[in-house]
């Protein structure tokens, strides 16, 4: 996953090379991930974020962001939902909504308020269908960062949106 410019370390492809000889490779992976990883996630989290997960049923390891937003949308989102995907914004986002089968609506990042997400220019049918809003600050691929009051839309239009996901940071809510 992702789209390497460089050649990978030679250590590293020794250490592929090896674990690809042991017979222990030879199998199907699990897709729940060791326990003893998604303990050291919930972990994290706790001690980071003071949010409190439960390793057993809400922690989900993933290859990357992509195939994490890709599920989130294939949870979320149907014919008749929407996403709401800033723009310009991360490709990702706006293909997981599409393979879901979802309207992508464009939320505009207006570049005179340094890239602050314009949320009145979202139509009000818009919101009643939209499922999934994303964001994420510093914005990809603008760089353009925001304080938490810039982006979180509070009472305004994206306040019934069921689900927000972060790049890299995935965040599931009831509401926002």
């Amino acid at each position: 996953m992702g789209d390497p410019d460089q050649a990978t370390f030679e250590e590293i492809v020794a250490a592929g090379v090896t674990a690809v000889r042991d017979p222990r490779s030879h199998r199907y992976p699990t897709n729940r991930g060791r326990a003893e990883f998604r303990e050291a996630v919930a972990a994290f989290y706790e001690r980071r974020f003071g949010v409190a997960i439960d390793p057993a049923c809400e922690v989900i390891p993933a290859v990357g962001a992509k195939e994490c937003l890709a599920n989130l949308c294939l949870g979320f989102l149907d014919a008749s939902s929407v996403a709401i995907v800033p723009d310009p914004g991360y490709p990702p986002y706006r293909v997981g909504a599409r393979l879901a089968g979802a309207d992508v609506v464009d939320l505009p990042l207006v570049q005179e308020r340094g890239y602050a997400p314009d949320f009145a220019a979202l139509a009000p049918d818009v919101l009643e269908r939209a499922r999934v809003l994303f964001l994420n600050h510093p914005n990809n691929p603008t760089g353009g960062g925001r304080d938490r009051g810039d982006i979180h839309p509070g009472g305004s239009a994206g306040a019934g949106v069921g689900a927000v996901a972060r790049a890299r940071q995935p965040i599931f809510r009831g509401h926002l």
